[in-house]
């Protein structure tokens, strides 16, 4: 077992890693804190038996109630944890499942709070005083430079995926979770993580109720006067899933509809003309960067998904709304009131990469020292070709609780998708180098067009 400085670990790949990996790079480059990151799932075993950290980061903790948690801090009892909490936007489905639920949430995990509210919400619940750190929410700051020079640009995105970059882009990012539960799923949810059942079903019938008609009305976009959608599922959401449900509810896509899995929502925000969704947090992101927005509710809005700031985003109701905003060009700056919002609600200490980073290297030297540094080691590259078996598996061999805890959640090609390696960490660290000190890093990068 080897000493580390701090280890991160992931859950999704597109929703963290190019965040961790900021922050890697700004301990490493500001206070000389080496960094770790491994899978929160698929590595447990290899990481419990491989290092001995000083800080170890969660992407998320409500309690040590179940089989991660519970192995990480029985494992390493003299370590720092910190929770990175990635989901902070809660609905009012959200608010019992986000709630800490014992006294490991509440005592012994620092959590990193995006604003204010998410602050008091947690004090309100019982966590520590001390155990709770303001530093804002990093992933709305890619958006700003320096960091929006780190993706890739439009002409990259057009090439990769034979798009014509003259054409208007309409991103709709899916956030439709609960279209794709099955009843087992649900009752999970309410006897395992405290969910409401009667919020529970309102949110399926009308996630279920909702795609369908986007489907429906998105496949009379024809030709190539009218704009081209790109529908992008959510991290969980896999690209199967999504073509099935499609071909279910509405028949094959025509050449208007594209739905890719590849690259991060970021990016595709970033090089669309437009952005339509449901209630997902990807609109805040969109406002931010500037673009177009509309919230996508053929459907009455249930109580259980209702939060402060869809009224801050211009509403589609009807399928004459939908096809006109898609069609309309050019179309005014719908966004700037949520970025107003998102801005003085999300950004209340400044840069939060940095307040993140700062606040790392002081539970750093807070932290038992060790009898040597850390080197960088992010372990076994796993090949493509035998990535879902073996994803399969490590599943198998979870306690049969675990396995069937969210059954939406432990299914190999989803965690597939959220492998990663030595490579992976290394390609996005060197990116970082480069897209925050440009003067003195290898030119890399692709450019934002």
């Amino acid at each position: 077992m080897r000493n580390i400085d701090v280890l991160f670990l992931v859950e999704h790949i597109d929703r963290e890693l190019d965040v961790v990996t900021c922050v890697m790079q700004k301990l490493q480059s500001q206070f000389g804190i080496m960094a770790e990151a491994r899978n929160f799932y698929l590595d447990m075993a290899h990481t419990l038996r491989r290092y001995n950290p000083k800080i170890v980061v969660f992407p998320f903790f409500y309690g040590a109630d179940h089989l991660q948690p519970i192995a990480y801090l029985s494992q390493w009892p003299g370590a720092y944890f910190v929770n990175m909490a990635w989901e902070q936007i809660l609905a009012k489905l959200d608010l019992r499942m986000k709630a800490p639920r014992d006294d490991a949430a509440k005592t012994k995990v620092h959590h990193l709070c995006w604003s204010y509210q998410h602050k008091n919400f947690l004090a309100d619940h019982g966590v520590s005083p001390t155990h709770l750190e303001l530093v804002g929410n990093p992933a709305l700051k890619f958006y700003d430079s320096p960091y929006r020079s780190y993706f890739d640009s439009r002409d990259h995105l057009a090439r990769t995926h034979r798009i014509d970059p003259a054409r208007k882009w309409i991103l709709f990012p899916e956030n439709y979770l609960f279209a794709f539960l099955s009843n087992q799923s649900l009752r999970e949810l309410a006897e395992q993580q405290n969910a409401d059942p009667e919020f529970l079903e309102q949110a399926r019938l009308y996630c279920d109720r909702s795609l369908k008609k986007f489907f429906a009305w998105a496949s009379e976009l024809n030709g190539e006067q009218d704009p081209l959608l790109i529908v992008r599922p959510r991290p969980a959401t896999t690209l199967d899933q999504m073509r099935t449900f499609m071909l279910q509810s509405n028949g094959p896509s025509n050449e208007n509809l594209r739905i890719i899995k590849a690259q991060t929502a970021r990016e595709w925000i970033l090089a669309s003309d437009h952005v339509i969704s449901s209630y997902s947090t990807t609109l805040i992101e969109a406002a931010l960067a500037g673009k177009p927005i509309h919230r996508f509710s053929p459907e009455p809005f249930p109580t259980a998904l209702e939060s402060e700031w869809h009224s801050l985003v211009p509403l589609l109701k009807d399928r004459e709304s939908f096809l006109g905003a898609m069609r309309q060009t050019p179309i005014g700056p719908t966004g700037q009131p949520l970025a107003d919002w998102a801005r003085t609600r999300f950004f209340p200490v400044g840069d939060p990469f940095n307040a993140i980073a700062e606040a790392i290297a002081r539970y750093y030297t807070a932290a038992a020292p060790h009898n040597s540094r850390s080197v960088p080691d992010h372990g076994r590259l796993w090949p493509r070709r035998i990535a879902i078996e073996h994803v399969r598996k490590r599943i198998q061999r979870l306690p049969v609780l675990v396995r069937h805890n969210n059954g939406y959640s432990f299914t190999a090609p989803k965690r597939a998708a959220d492998i990663f390696g030595a490579d992976d960490v290394a390609k996005r660290l060197s990116r970082w180098r480069q897209a925050l000190n440009p003067s003195t890093s290898p030119k890399i990068m692709r450019g934002l067009s």
